[in-house]
């Protein structure tokens, strides 16, 4: 915003494609989006399995239909095309009548799932020349970061807004970053951007401003000759004018819990100690008297949750703060999906599955049998909830009573009546509302709460937009960069992060690459991608760990290290191979 010129004009729209996509749906229809978060949409999931008859053989689970719609919506099909590149060897007339059950529901309710938002932006952009053309005027220049992560949806709506030879569009990406092919991306789409727009000119960004010129070595003799070549374009050779320590080290650990100690213990030499009775340390010295390193400055990578659970469980247990930047895990702890049920009902954007959230935030609680049964009245008169909840404060409800729609009735009044104190309160007062005046006063952690005023702070009172964005939310978007904690993170979460010195734990085969218990990995080469996107969130110091021993799929296995290693010159590395044996010893605090 420093670099704009200071006229008055209206500032650019920063977004994602999904949240610009939402402003846009949401403005053509003259009220705001409503989006169905994961647990929602997973509910309306099992809704239209349940209401899906099956002649002969057994329905998908709940979880493998939302996979295929998924993977359907971002191919941008419907449940009227042949959804069967997305149906991953289930019948595919099957899952095309559960996807077109599944959208009825969320027609039912007034909802989008996240999916729906570049699907329905798209197939309206497209059947709407008027609208298209007054976006493409409105939206004359655009700008797309991080290009090698787009998926056809993605492309085909720059297509449509952007048309033709003369357009002012700018991309910038890094085929050598491509990561998430497992959910639609496609770095091919750098050369059909080559041929779409033929007068394009590229720009090549040559210089790294953020890591060693050990670590960018390193990282690129991981991808040497793995790298994408588009258009028989030369590979682009990065360079680094910083300079830092001569080597990365590599630690090796008898076992994942020594592995995970032996990470703590460096962190602890590195800030100053904290508590640690562990290894023999000696050997590794991360040390550096010029730069005095806090919390913050760290990050441990890893490639699964249960790696993640076990680092967090062995870094707080030895006082070292840290903070888990995972979405499902922070939405997981006591008290979060409530709050945001109950947000969501407040700003009238909820479905029936927040009703089953909040039903016990006020005493007494309404079973989920009374919800369901209201849920299936409603879903026979195709009422979405806002009106279904009017109208069981003022008629009686088939099959539910006068003792459980009374308690209906009663949540309905306590929500109306908090809708009606919040009128008027910055965001961040209303969520000190919600949890003063409901059973969340008990029931959310000091740190899940003031993370939730935090992200209030300055924004806007809106609070439709407010739980709109926690649904678009990436893991990343959980981190908070100015907390003095350790980052935990997955290799994935850590992409467009950097940090002073970087661990990445369990370099190993079979998780570094990935792979499922007893096969090959998927992608080879992204994984590939994603060890060199690790690698390079690095600043100064790059430490690659594994352990020779790890319990996986319920044993434990003797483990080599990973692949990719072996890529990097011994010149450029130290190897310290850790006992594990306890040393009676502790360092000072400071």
């Amino acid at each position: 915003a420093t670099l704009l010129p200071r006229q008055r004009v209206d500032p650019p729209i920063i977004g994602t494609f999904h949240s610009v996509c939402r402003m846009w749906l949401g403005e053509r229809q003259g009220a705001p989006v409503a989006i169905a978060d994961d647990e929602c949409r997973a509910d309306i999931m099992a809704d239209a399995l349940a209401l899906t008859t099956v002649s002969a053989g057994k329905k998908p689970s709940v979880q493998t239909a939302v996979d295929v719609v998924v993977q359907a919506k971002q191919m941008l099909l419907g449940p009227d095309d042949d959804i069967g590149p997305a149906a991953e060897g289930q019948d595919p007339t099957l899952l095309a009548c559960i996807y077109e059950s599944y959208q009825h529901l969320l027609a039912c309710q007034q909802l989008m799932d996240f999916e729906d938002l570049i699907l329905n932006t798209v197939r309206t952009l497209k059947g709407d020349r008027e609208w298209r053309k007054a976006l493409a005027e409105r939206f004359s220049h655009l700008f797309v970061d991080e290009f090698q992560d787009i998926n056809i949806g993605q492309y085909r709506l720059l297509r449509l807004l952007a048309p033709g030879p003369a357009a002012e569009l700018c991309v910038i990406g890094d085929p050598d970053q491509a990561i998430y092919g497992f959910r639609g991306s496609d770095v091919r789409f750098f050369s059909r951007f080559s041929k779409d727009y033929p007068g394009a000119r590229t720009v090549q960004l040559r210089q790294n401003y953020r890591s060693t010129e050990t670590i960018l070595t390193a990282a690129q003799q991981v991808m040497q000759h793995h790298r994408i070549v588009l258009d028989d374009a030369p590979p682009l050779l990065v360079y680094t004018s910083t300079q830092g320590p001569a080597t990365v080290d590599i630690l090796s650990s008898p076992s994942e819990r020594a592995e995970a100690v032996a990470i703590g213990r460096t962190i602890e030499q590195m800030v100053g100690g904290t508590g640690f009775h562990a290894l023999d340390f000696d050997k590794v010295d991360g040390s550096d008297a010029s730069h005095a390193h806090g919390f913050r400055d760290f990050a441990v990578l890893f490639r699964t949750a249960e790696q993640g659970r076990l680092l967090s469980e062995t870094l707080r247990a030895a006082g070292i703060p840290c903070q888990w930047a995972d979405r499902q895990t922070f939405r997981s702890a006591e008290g979060v999906r409530p709050l945001l049920a109950l947000l969501r009902l407040l700003a009238d954007q909820g479905g029936y599955a927040d009703l089953n959230q909040v039903s016990h935030l006020k005493a007494p609680g309404i079973s989920r049998e009374t919800l369901a049964r209201f849920k299936q009245w409603a879903y026979q008169k195709q009422l979405p909830l806002v009106q279904a909840m009017n109208m069981a404060m003022r008629l009686p409800i088939t099959d539910l009573g006068t003792r459980r729609q009374k308690r209906l009735a009663d949540l309905v009044r306590f929500i109306e009546s908090l809708k009606t104190a919040c009128a008027g309160l910055t965001l961040a007062e209303t969520i000190d509302r919600c949890i003063a005046h409901t059973t969340l006063i008990n029931r959310i952690g000091e740190e899940q709460a003031a993370w939730f005023k935090a992200q209030a702070d300055g924004r806007p009172n809106d609070i439709g937009a407010f739980v709109a964005a926690q649904v678009m939310q990436s893991d990343t978007d959980v981190y908070r960069a100015q907390v003095e904690q350790v980052a935990l993170m997955t290799l994935h979460a850590a992409k467009g992060l950097e940090f002073e010195v970087v661990f990445v734990a369990g370099c190993e085969e079979g998780l570094i690459p990935h792979a499922t218990y007893g096969s090959r990995p998927s992608d080879p080469d992204e994984e590939r991608r994603l060890f060199y996107v690790a690698m390079t969130r690095a600043r100064q110091h790059l430490f690659l760990c594994w352990a020779g021993r790890r319990r996986m799929h319920g044993k434990t296995q003797a483990r080599r290290h990973s692949r990719y290693i072996q890529s990097i010159d011994d010149g450029l590395v130290r190897k310290v191979a850790l006992s594990g044996k306890p040393v009676h010893r502790q360092l000072p605090l400071f």
